[in-house]
């Protein structure tokens, strides 16, 4: 596994789900990647975002702060956790029915960023 690339690849799912795993009320200022703006309509949160997210985070985090490479168990869970069908990362897709629009195109995103994902966790 290229660990380097793999957690590269592992934050910037966290921050394309992490647009989606918050609620914004109307009035609230966020940060949209160059300035503040303000809210105008409400959105809720996406409840597969935010657990997903958070699992990203967490397998990231892990990987960062860990001495050693990843272990051969290690590895077959992320593979699991990742790609192991039902469930798994590779399963998580978002319907235009609950987040609108913007859902083909995360999809689309999150399609490319699998693959790289896959490639870093296969690099040897």
């Amino acid at each position: 596994m290229n660990q380097k690339e793999f957690i590269n690849v592992l934050d910037r799912i966290a921050r394309e789900l992490g647009r989606y795993a918050c609620a914004r009320i109307p009035g609230q200022e966020i940060w949209d990647g160059r300035r503040f703006v303000t809210v105008t309509e409400r959105k809720e949160l996406n409840l597969a975002a935010l657990v997903w997210s958070q699992k990203i985070v967490a397998i990231s985090t892990m990987l960062q702060f860990q001495d050693c490479p990843a272990s051969v168990k290690q590895l077959e869970y992320l593979k699991k956790l990742l790609f192991g069908g039902m469930m798994s990362f590779s399963d998580l897709f978002f319907d235009e029915n609950q987040l609108g629009p913007y859902a083909c195109g995360l999809n689309e995103r999150l399609d490319e960023l699998r693959e790289e994902l896959a490639l870093a966790l296969r690099d040897e």
